[in-house]
């Protein structure tokens, strides 16, 4: 099973299916490679069917804004507020508030 923190691929998985670019999000991330997954567990729900885990780089997008430079490599940085949560990237200190609830 691949660690999350350091999920790095090295080309494109063929298994996945390459996503479309949307809105401002034009540029393919660099750590994907337009994926916006990775296969952990490959054909373990069935043919085809893989346990996946969203990227954090681009937040399962696969493609990320022009202008970001950082492969992002978020850790939790503490709890902001109810079902609000930082992020901190530990390569360029971006911060990103998510709300979790869902």
């Amino acid at each position: 099973m691949a660690d999350y923190e350091s999920t790095q691929l090295s080309e494109r998985d063929p298994r996945l299916a390459k996503k479309t670019p949307q809105g401002c999000r034009t540029k393919e991330c660099p750590r994907c490679f337009g994926n916006g997954s990775f296969v952990l567990r490959p054909d373990s729900y069935g043919p085809g069917k893989h346990f996946e885990q969203m990227c954090p780089s681009c937040w399962s997008h696969g493609y990320v804004l022009e202008s970001q430079t950082c492969a992002h490599e978020w850790k939790a940085g503490g709890n902001v507020g109810n079902c609000l949560n930082r992020w901190v990237c530990v390569r360029c200190n971006e911060r990103r508030v998510v709300d979790s609830s869902g």
